[in-house]
């Protein structure tokens, strides 16, 4: 009897052993399946934080792109814009001034060059001095009329159209200079020239006058 109460006695405490031990066991499975759990679940947060984060940072990249886009297609439209030219500063009177008094300059200066040649009178030296002042005269005058062209020409200058109206009004006030200058040589040149045929005709008339050789 006491033999076989010792083995219940061994056998319930092996068996609670191994009870507490099977206990223990799913208790440690269950704990680490917690804590498995859990990590799983901060795995998930962290993976929809980045995600959250990189598809903010891509909406932000976009963001610049666009706005970097956006300002250089602000400041391709605002330069082109400047390269355009406003028809009413093409279609000034002032252009066609400038214009007009260029021709005028070459006109006169090679219609009075030529009466001087017919004249005569003039020395060889004194005809090739007026060719090289109308030469030069011309040489400005085409400097402006190729800065006019640059500004009333389309794409070659990118200027608001006061700062065109400003450079226009210059070339302008610098080619009435010219033409004024023109016109005051070209009659200074004439003025010596006719001088000089009136003395022709005085010297002729005095010598027919008392017969002189």
């Amino acid at each position: 009897m006491k033999y076989v109460i010792l083995i219940l006695l061994v056998l319930t405490i092996s068996f609670e052993s191994y009870g507490q031990g099977v206990l223990g066991f799913f208790t440690q499975q269950d704990t680490k399946k917690k804590d498995m759990a859990e990590q799983i679940v901060l795995l998930n947060t962290y993976l929809g934080e980045l995600k959250t984060g990189y598809s903010d940072a891509k909406k932000g990249l976009t963001t610049v792109h666009d706005l970097k886009n956006g300002s250089f297609d602000l400041n391709a439209s605002y330069y082109n814009s400047l390269s355009r030219v406003n028809p009413a500063i093409l279609g000034s009177p002032k252009v066609k001034e400038i214009i007009s008094l260029a021709e005028k300059i070459t006109g006169e200066f090679g219609s009075a060059i030529t009466w001087e040649q017919q004249q005569n009178i003039l020395a060889p030296e004194s005809i090739s001095y007026l060719k090289s002042v109308q030469y030069k005269i011309q040489s400005v005058c085409s400097d402006d009329l190729s800065d006019l062209q640059d500004l009333i020409t389309p794409g070659r200058l990118q200027l608001k159209d006061e700062e065109r109206i400003q450079r226009i009004d210059k070339i302008d006030v610098s080619m009435k200079d010219k033409y004024a200058f023109t016109g005051a040589f070209i009659s200074n040149a004439r003025s010596v020239t006719i001088s000089k045929l009136d003395q022709v005709r005085q010297d002729k008339l005095i010598r027919q006058l008392y017969n002189l050789k």
